[in-house]
């Protein structure tokens, strides 16, 4: 770090709630997991560590005076198809107002912000291959708010190639949210420098 002058801002943490002996891991489990990446990102200087977002808002709740004794701020990434107003995103905030923002947050992922799918994209599926008819009705069908997993099951019963589907997956990592709804939740939303 010192050689390239960088900072440390941010520990990336997962919670891999499936992977003991073949079956979900107990609330204790998971907390213990968390506990270990607040020490870990403690231990590298961070004081943001970005939990992923099928982290249970019961889990964070027990974290908290670990994070407290941590001085590490755990926050929820809103990620697409995930978004604001999303019921899974309306119980984190009601976990965090009970304890307030001082150690929970949000860090919203700028996917769930994409009124249309990106012209970007649309083009370079063109280049690979991409049916013109499918990257359309994708387009079109995204910018309806039809829902990704339709797209991509119409895609496919539509006969659509490989490189198709592939297009009409990318859906799934966006999602259109009124940027305004920041502001309601504003006091939760981290940045990762200190």
């Amino acid at each position: 770090m010192d050689k390239y002058g960088t900072t440390p801002t941010c520990h990336d943490m997962f919670l891999d709630i499936k992977q003991v002996k073949g079956r979900l891991l107990t609330q204790d489990e998971m907390v213990e997991s968390v506990v270990r990446d607040l020490k870990c990102a403690s231990a590298l200087g961070l004081t943001v560590m970005r939990c992923i977002v099928n982290t249970p808002p019961e889990v964070l709740a027990k974290c908290v005076p670990f994070a407290e004794q941590y001085d590490v701020k755990m926050c929820i990434e809103i990620h697409s198809p995930w978004h604001v107003d999303h019921p899974w995103m309306m119980r984190m905030l009601e976990t965090f107002q009970k304890f307030g923002p001082s150690h929970l947050g949000f860090i919203p992922d700028m996917g769930i912000f994409t009124k249309r799918y990106p012209r970007v994209m649309r083009d370079r599926f063109l280049r690979q291959g991409a049916d013109e008819k499918f990257v359309t009705y994708v387009c079109e069908a995204y910018e309806a708010g039809v829902l990704s997993e339709y797209i991509i099951g119409n895609v496919y019963a539509m006969g659509g190639k490989p490189i198709d589907l592939q297009m009409a997956e990318q859906a799934r990592h966006m999602v259109y949210s009124n940027p305004r709804r920041l502001l309601d939740i504003m006091p939760y939303i981290r940045r990762y420098a200190k």
